[in-house]
């Protein structure tokens, strides 16, 4: 009778311990799922509360052999019709990093402050990664037609040109997982140069936007 009872006391244990187990293993999965919970949830609040910054494009030097009169060969004025563009894109941001699409560059030129803009040209920069702080230099060139020179007679002084510029843009928190908010930028800024094809004025020209910036998803 002894061994039956101590038969039945052990079968009645292992639902028991098998309960038990079925309890921790619940507790610990609900215990990482509110982890997770939390953690994105902060994620959504940092991201929320923060405001991204725009990249600041700046205009650092510009030269144009064209217009320069040292160059006294008219063979000069006629083949080299390259527009050089020193830029540098800045990102303001703290702890966001930015990634940018092919920028394109469009250059203008206009007669009178009433005449429409005459297309110079137009390039391209390839897309990039920037952390938060940095800044990325960059050379341009952009290369106008010929037929520009003669029918507009703009080698003869001092001159301004229209700069645009536009591509998107994506920002990342650093350290958390990739942020898909995407903005269409549009800059433009005025640059002046002299008989001899320098830039003059600002030694750095910021552009600004035409518009707000376009959010995309």
């Amino acid at each position: 009778m002894a061994g039956l009872e101590e038969h039945d006391s052990n079968e009645s244990r292992v639902p028991l311990l098998l309960d038990d187990y079925s309890e921790s293993e619940s507790s610990l999965c609900c215990f990482f799922l509110q982890v997770l919970i939390v953690l994105g949830f902060f994620s959504v609040v940092i991201w929320v509360s923060v405001t991204p910054k725009s990249p600041i494009y700046l205009i650092t030097n510009a030269y144009i052999p064209a217009l320069d009169a040292r160059n006294n060969s008219t063979s000069n004025h006629s083949h080299n019709t390259s527009f050089f563009l020193n830029l540098e894109f800045f990102n303001p941001n703290k702890k966001m990093s930015i990634f940018y699409s092919d920028i394109c560059i469009t250059l203008y030129y206009s007669t009178s402050s009433t005449d429409a803009d005459h297309l110079i040209g137009s390039s391209s920069l390839p897309g990039f990664y920037q952390g938060y702080k940095e800044t990325t230099p960059y050379e341009v060139v952009v290369n106008a037609d010929q037929q520009l020179w003669k029918g507009n007679n703009i080698t003869n002084g001092t001159k301004e040109f229209k700069v645009c510029m536009e591509n998107d843009v994506k920002y990342k928190i650093v350290g958390l997982i990739k942020v898909k908010h995407q903005y269409r930028i549009y800059k433009e800024a005025y640059v002046a140069v002299d008989s001899n094809g320098k830039m003059i004025g600002e030694k750095n020209i910021k552009l600004h936007h035409t518009s707000k910036m376009t959010k995309r998803h």
